[in-house]
């Protein structure tokens, strides 16, 4: 089966029918999975207890293998709908990266081993048993099948908690209390955090059955290479294949080590911001999120749940009655809003209420938020008339200052090529180079000095230990005001490499003449530097594709923040890794310096401690009507 969409964070937070729907696919993926698995592992455990079936077992061992392989590689077909909505969505493509596809094709090599050295003499294999076995069976008892991927604990918290916001929203604006709004926040909470945990345990166990599956069954490949002296042969010509195998799944594991501390770091970001927010992925035009419909009846009046989408260039609300947990065939409504008013509370005994006249209509629909800074968002989103709800974010963001931000400017040219030469006298052979980390504030210091005139000099930079520079290193690329690889070319640089191996340095190339001039030469830079660190290997064991994981984050930091672009790291891994073993060719020698053709900046004081206010706007003016088209 091909690879699924990563569940994003912001869509636990939202809840809507297509996270629902996608985390439901992932819940199935892990199950189908997890009797896969279990079927390798009863035939696993075949091979060990009965040695005078050992043919047979070993036939049936490598079926179930080239079992799993098929059905990871086969394709499900896509329902019209789904297609649909990933369209309207502007989901990107899953691929796959080289080490992925090779992990995905090892268990049919594995097979063919097997069938190999059917007829080979056996051994006693009992020292080796327990381990595998054990392997095996936590991958799919705890993981796959077990307690942190299980879908029914989660969905027994859905429903109490959507149970306690109902009955939340159902108190009349007399009976409201501090104490129900506290705790109804501390409610959410703790839901959205279950919600991140449960997510994060299925990203976890998908990488799992990928990396730490193989190098088990790697291990079982391995031992039987050692006891079948007769087929020695045979596993003599597989090594290679092996040994490709293994460093896929290395190489795999070290991307997920990478991975997983930038997803902790996203969660934790997210964690801190209020879930309002993290509703809006695009604060100045789109907003999803559940609202509470009036439907009045002769004889009563019922407030209906809808998950709603509105586009504010679009001016366009799309309501789908939805109810987490229910079944429900997804009916969708489309209105074309034209005004959006708050109720005031004398008119109305809910709380959070706010009405909008729509198109073909003759009376307005009365909508009820979930929070009143829920129904701030809302407002703000549909130009409520108030001028509380101008869009402030856009004026507090323009006026933030990084002091830290680094520039392609004459003096962040000299000093990164004057780091770069400090390191290459002293340190190319320190163990973990550019892996081990200096001191933080010290780091920041020796930074902020160095990108303040006169600048650092190379005497200077000397008498700092490699681990300190490594860090500044990283620190400047990290922290440039756009990384060396500009974001309007980040996607063609993650395509390039998924390309056919023959065409990836050719592409590459090409977009590489596309950056800016500073940022060719940055580049040319640093990954000759790398070349020269990953020559001495042997030593500091840091490797083209180790150096790769450390640096892709700052050289191709994404214009998002999403899990999305965080799994897209191993393909910017890639690329930094291409780059670096083919330096020479992506960077041919140029006559003239670049840093001769660059400004000196004018020394600026640099802000410690900013403070900002923030302005509020009539939604009528017309700075406030420009900062919304931002």
């Amino acid at each position: 089966m091909p690879p699924l969409q990563p569940l994003e964070f912001r869509d636990c937070v939202v809840d809507g029918p297509h996270f629902r729907s996608a985390l439901q696919n992932h819940e199935k993926e892990l199950k189908a999975h997890g009797k896969l698995v279990k079927g390798v592992y009863n035939n696993a455990e075949r091979v060990f207890k009965a040695m005078d079936e050992l043919r047979d077992a070993l036939g049936s061992f490598a079926a179930s293998l080239t079992a799993y392989c098929t059905a990871n590689n086969a394709s499900p077909p896509l329902s019209a709908r789904s297609q649909e909505d990933s369209d309207k969505r502007g989901s990107a493509e899953v691929a796959e990266t080289d080490d992925e596809v090779t992990i995905k094709t090892a268990f049919i090599e594995f097979a063919k081993i097997i069938h190999a050295v059917e007829d080979a003499r056996s051994m006693m294999l009992t020292p080796f048993r327990p381990m595998i076995l054990n392997e095996i069976q936590e991958l799919r008892s705890e993981w796959l099948l077990g307690p942190k991927t299980d879908p029914k604990d989660f969905l027994k918290e859905t429903t109490t908690f959507c149970q306690k916001l109902e009955k939340y929203l159902s108190v009349k604006q007399k009976e409201r209390t501090p104490e129900l709004d506290e705790q109804m926040l501390h409610d959410r909470q703790r839901f959205i955090t279950r919600a991140f945990e449960h997510v994060t345990n299925i990203h976890e166990a998908e990488e799992l059955k990928k990396s730490k599956f193989v190098q088990t069954i790697s291990l079982f490949m391995q031992m039987m290479a050692n006891f079948y002296h007769q087929a020695f042969e045979h596993f003599q010509d597989s090594q290679r294949q092996l040994s490709n195998i293994n460093q896929a799944a290395q190489r795999s594991a070290a991307n997920f080590r990478q991975i997983s501390d930038e997803t902790k770091e996203l969660k934790e970001k997210l964690l801190k911001t209020p879930w309002e927010q993290v509703q809006s992925n695009d604060s100045a035009a789109f907003r999803e999120g559940y609202l509470f419909i009036q439907v009045k009846k002769p004889v009563t009046t019922l407030w209906i749940k809808h998950f709603c989408t509105y586009s504010r260039d679009l001016r366009s609300l799309q309501v789908i009655p939805y109810t987490q947990g229910r079944s429900s065939d997804l009916i969708q409504e489309s209105y074309s809003i034209k005004t959006c008013t708050r109720r005031s509370s004398e008119t109305i005994d809910r709380r959070f209420c706010f009405d909008v006249e729509v198109d073909n209509r003759s009376t307005p629909l009365t909508l009820q938020a979930q929070s009143q800074a829920d129904l701030l968002e809302w407002l703000r989103i549909m130009d409520g008339q108030e001028p509380l709800y101008a869009d402030r974010f856009g004026l507090v963001q323009d006026n933030k200052v990084n002091p830290d931000t680094t520039h392609l400017n004459k003096l962040g040219m000299a000093f990164l090529r004057n780091v770069l030469e400090v390191i290459e006298e002293n340190g190319l052979e320190t163990q973990g180079i550019y892996r081990i980390s200096g001191v933080r504030l010290k780091v920041t210091s020796l930074v902020r000095q160095a990108m303040n005139p006169p600048g650092l000099s190379k005497s200077v930079l000397s008498t700092y230990e490699t681990h300190m520079l490594t860090s500044a290193v990283k620190h400047f690329v990290r922290n440039l005001d756009e990384p060396l690889v500009t974001f309007a070319l980040h996607h063609e640089f993650l395509a390039a490499i998924k390309r056919n191996p023959s065409e990836r340095v050719q592409e590459v190339s090409r977009l590489l003449n596309l950056l800016p001039r500073e940022n060719q030469r940055a580049l040319q830079l640093l990954m000759s530097h790398l070349a020269k660190v990953s020559a001495h290997s042997r030593v500091n064991s840091m490797t083209p594709s180790n150096l790769g994981i450390v640096f892709a984050p700052s050289v191709m930091r994404s214009p998002e923040e999403t899990v999305a672009a965080i799994m897209n790291t191993k393909f910017a891994s890639s690329v930094v890794e291409l780059m670096i073993e083919h330096h020479a060719t992506l960077f041919p020698s140029t006559d003239g310096d670049l840093l001769d053709t660059l400004p000196m900046p004018v020394k600026e004081p640099v802000p410690i401690e900013p403070v900002y206010s923030t302005p509020v706007l009539d939604s009528t003016t017309p700075s406030s009507r420009a900062t919304r088209k931002t």
